[in-house]
């Protein structure tokens, strides 16, 4: 196992807990299949990047353990992890954002039904 590899590994048993944390308890399931297909996407649309930067010497790699058209395997699942958190935590900060907005518009709400009680 490379260096690289241990690090994805790690990298994900800290991502993936986290992401699904994230998303808290509400429709959890199909937040999360939702983060993977978009990490999925991002991940296919990313590997042309890779295929062209390696093809054309803007980069190497010493000897990746496996490849897909040479690129290495490491890299997309790098992207796909890295694209499952930032989902994940898009989602969070919009269901927070949206949480706290509508509990501002409720105390308004309630401060103003208040004012009109008194008067």
């Amino acid at each position: 196992m490379s260096t690289y590899t241990a690090f994805n590994l790690a990298l994900a048993t800290f991502v993936l807990p986290l992401s699904y944390w994230l998303l808290g308890s509400h429709d959890r399931r199909r937040l999360t299949l939702r983060c993977a297909r978009v990490g999925l996407l991002m991940t296919l649309i990313g590997y042309p990047w890779d295929f062209f930067a390696i093809r054309m010497g803007a980069w190497r790699y010493p000897q990746p353990e496996y490849t897909i058209h040479a690129v290495p395997v490491n890299d997309l699942f790098f992207m796909w992890i890295c694209t499952q958190l930032t989902c994940s935590a898009l989602i969070a900060a919009r269901r927070w954002q949206a949480g706290s907005e509508g509990n501002s518009k409720r105390k308004n709400a309630s401060e103003q039904d208040a004012r009109n009680n008194r008067h």
